[in-house]
C-alpha cells in the first residue's frame, strides 16, 4: 500500500535531525579543580609525604650525647666522675646524607605532584564517561521526539485509511522502543554524574557547562614533563649518595667529652677523645646501599620506557579512533538528503514501512557509533596524562 504523498512529506520533515548546538569552552579544568580543591585523599597524601620529609631529615641528626658516672671505694678515700660526651661520624657522612635526604625530598614533591595527576586523570575520565552518556541521550531524546511526531502523524493517517493498522502497530513499537532507549541512557547519564558527585565528598557538581569532549589530539612524548620520571631519577640519586654515604660510614667515627673527677678533697677536669673501628660492620650496608643504587637506575630506566610505551600505544589509540569517528561521519554524509531518498523510496513503494525504520535505526546506530569512537578517543588521550 502506497502512503499519501503530504503523509510521506510529514514523516520525513519530522524525522530530519536537530543539530546539536555549538558547545561552550571546555570545563573539565573548572570541575577538576572544584573537586580537588575539597578531597581529602589528597590532603593526606601531601601531609604523608611531609611525614617522611621530616623522617629524612631526622635521621641525619646526631645522635644523643652520653652522660657517665662512675663511682669507685678505696681504702682511704671514694672517687666519683661525672663525663659528658658526643659521638660523630666521619664528616663526609654527613653531608652524602644531606644530599641524599634532599634528593628524597625532590622525589617526594614530584611524587605529590604525581599522584594529584592521577586523580585530576580518575576525574577527567569520569567527565568524559559523562559526556558520552549526556550526548547520547540527547540523541535518543531526538529521535524519540521524532518518532513521536511520525506517530501523531499516523494516527491520523490510520483515521483516514492512508494507513494500515500493522503500519500504525510498527510506529507504536518503534515509538516505545525509542522511549526505553532514552529512559536507559538517562539512567546512565544520572550513575556518571553520581560517581562525579561521589568523588567530591557526596555533594552534586554543577555539569551544566561539561557538554564536550576535551581535545583528543596528543603530542610526541615529552619525559621531561613527566612528574613520575621526575621523582624516579631523583630517587635514583638519593640512592646514589646513600650509597656514598654507607661507604664513608665504615671510616673511623670519633667522640669528645668532658670528664668532671672528684678525688677526696681534690677536683679534677679534662677531657677525652675517643675512635670508632667500625670493624665488624658496615661491610654489609656498604654492599646493600650499592645494590640499591643500582635498582633505582634500573628501575628509572624501566619505568621511563614503560611510559614511552603505554604513551605512544595510547596516542596511536586516540589517533585511530579519531579517523574511525571522521570516516565514518563522513560516510553517513548529509542526513537530510538520505532521509529524503528514503521517504522517496517509501513513497514510492520501492522500501516498506518497516524497512524505512530499519534505516533510520542503522543511520540511529551509525551516529551512536560515531559518539562511541570519539568518547573512546578522547579518553585514549586523557589516559596519556597518566604517562607523563
Amino acid at each position: 500500500m502506497k502512503l499519501n504523498n503530504k503523509v510521506i512529506i510529514a514523516l520525513f520533515g519530522a524525522l530530519v535531525p536537530a543539530s546539536f548546538p555549538s558547545f561552550a569552552a571546555d570545563a573539565f579544568t573548572e570541575v577538576t579543580e572544584t573537586i580537588l580543591a575539597s578531597d581529602p585523599s589528597v590532603r593526606a597524601e601531601r601531609a604523608r609525604l611531609a611525614g617522611e620529609i621530616e623522617q629524612l631529615r631526622s635521621a641525619n641528626s646526631l645522635e644523643g650525647p652520653e652522660i657517665g658516672f662512675g663511682y669507685k671505694w678505696g681504702s682511704e678515700i671514694n672517687k666519683w666522675d661525672l663525663s659528658v660526651s658526643q659521638s660523630f661520624d666521619w664528616p663526609g657522612v654527613y653531608g652524602a646524607r644531606r644530599k641524599a635526604a634532599r634528593y628524597r625530598r625532590y622525589a617526594l614533591d614530584e611524587s605529590l605532584k604525581a599522584y594529584r595527576r592521577s586523580k585530576e586523570s580518575d576525574i577527567r575520565e569520569q567527565l568524559i564517561a559523562y559526556v558520552a552518556s549526556r550526548r547520547r541521550l540527547e540523541l535518543m531524546e531526538e529521535y524519540s521526539s521524532n518518532i513521536d511526531s511520525v506517530y501523531k502523524l499516523s494516527q491520523t493517517a490510520y483515521e483516514h485509511e492512508q494507513m494500515t493498522i500493522l503500519d500504525l502497530w510498527k510506529v507504536r513499537v518503534e515509538r516505545e522502543l525509542a522511549r526505553a532507549r532514552c529512559i536507559e541512557a538517562g539512567n546512565a547519564m544520572k550513575t556518571a554524574a553520581d560517581r562525579i558527585a561521589t568523588m567530591n565528598g557526596g555533594e552534586a557538581v554543577d555539569l551544566g557547562g561539561v557538554t564536550s569532549y576535551p581535545g583528543s589530539a596528543v603530542g610526541e612524548y615529552d619525559p621531561s614533563s613527566s612528574p613520575s620520571l621526575a621523582s624516579a631519577r631523583w630517587n635514583q640519586l638519593a640512592a646514589e649518595a646513600e650509597s656514598s654515604a654507607a661507604g664513608r660510614s665504615r671510616y673511623p667515627g670519633f667522640s669528645v667529652g668532658y670528664v668532671h673527677e672528684v678525688e677526696g678533697t681534690s677536683h679534677f677536669n679534662g677531657f677525652t677523645v675517643g675512635i670508632t673501628l667500625p670493624m665488624w660492620k658496615g661491610r654489609s650496608d656498604n654492599l646493600a646501599a650499592k645494590l640499591m643504587a643500582e635498582a633505582a637506575e634500573e628501575a628509572a630506566e624501566a619505568r621511563r620506557r614503560e611510559l614511552r610505551s603505554d604513551y605512544e600505544a595510547l596516542r596511536q589509540q586516540s589517533a585511530a579512533l579519531t579517523a574511525q569517528a571522521d570516516a565514518l561521519e563522513e560516510a553517513i554524509g548529509d542526513e537530510a538528503k538520505y532521509r529524503e531518498l528514503l521517504g522517496k523510496a517509501l513513497h514510492g513503494g520501492t522500501i516498506t514501512l518497516h524497512e524505512y525504520f530499519g534505516e533510520l535505526n542503522s543511520l540511529l546506530d551509525a551516529r551512536l557509533t560515531v559518539e562511541e569512537f570519539r568518547a573512546s578517543a578522547a579518553l585514549a588521550a586523557e589516559q596519556t596524562r597518566r604517562c607523563q
